[in-house]
Formats: C-alpha cells, structure tokens, sequence
C-alpha cells in the first residue's frame, strides 16, 4: 500500500478498459476549458467544478497548433474500488525540440476519480 501520511496506508484496485485514438479525441469527449492563453490558477479553478461525466474526459495540455495522440482509460463500471475513474495520456511530438536525427515528444495525462464510499 502506499502511504499518504505517516500512519495512514491507501490502498486500491480497478479494472480499466483502454482505448488508442490515433488523431485525438473528438472533441465532444473533452471537457470544456478555457482558452488556451489562461493562465494556470484560472484554468484550476474552472476545472475544480466541473461535473464528473463518464466519456468526457479531463484535457491535458496541449500545444493546438500540433497534432496529437491519445489513450483514454476508464474504470469499468461497478469493478474495484472507485465509483468513477477516467483518463487521458496526451502523446504530441515536439518539431524542432532535438537535434537529429533525434525526436521529442511531450506526455502530458490528466486523470478523475472517486473513490467508492461504502
């Protein structure tokens, strides 16, 4: 278990179903956000009260002028320990950000949950 403060272990389990999306989610499975020039607190605190909503997933960041590729990640309903649980890993190559024949990419992944109450 880990350990999220001294003398207090956490422990969980899940089953997720995961799923590629080559040309990025659709749009309607974002979530909304704001503009892409806001700043962080900003952006925080619009996120912190958005609904949870099963196939809208959390946007991780981007750079929009740049394609980008997806994994989403989902609890299966009714399986573990967390009532909702759903993610995105964001894979965006970089252009220009290494030498070559190198390459970059950024991974950037933003992840809901809540825990099942008994």
């Amino acid at each position: 278990p880990a350990k999220i403060a001294p003398m207090i272990p956490f422990r969980a389990t899940t089953t997720l179903d995961v799923r590629e999306w080559p040309n990025g989610l659709p749009q309607e499975m974002e979530a909304d956000h704001l503009a892409d020039d806001a700043d962080s607190e900003s952006v925080r605190n619009f996120d912190r009260v958005l609904p949870l909503q099963w196939d809208v997933f959390p946007r991780p960041y981007i750079i929009t002028s740049l394609p980008h590729k997806d994994i989403t990640m989902q609890g299966v309903k009714g399986v573990g320990d967390f009532s909702h649980y759903q993610g995105v890993w964001r894979f965006q190559a970089l252009p220009g950000c290494a030498a070559p024949p190198a390459s970059a990419m950024r991974l950037t992944y933003s992840v809901e949950l809540s825990p099942r109450i008994p």
